[in-house]
């Protein structure tokens, strides 16, 4: 799962990229791959794309 430097300055891991999700890849101090937001609408892309695939199914 890659991980996500927030506009926060926080680094958390998701389980989704959505696409058109512009970020800027580095490498941290221990050489991890972090794919830094550029802007607060990327991030809320993000944030709402992990909300959606967090959700349990509906019952049918």
């Amino acid at each position: 799962m890659p991980l996500f430097l927030l506009r926060d300055g926080s680094i958390r891991r998701f389980s989704v990229l959505p696409e058109g999700v512009n970020t800027f890849l580095y490498r941290d101090r221990h050489q991890r791959k972090v794919h830094a937001l550029l802007d607060a609408r990327q991030e809320a892309t993000l944030l709402a794309a992990q909300a959606r695939s967090a959700r349990p199914p509906l019952a049918a």
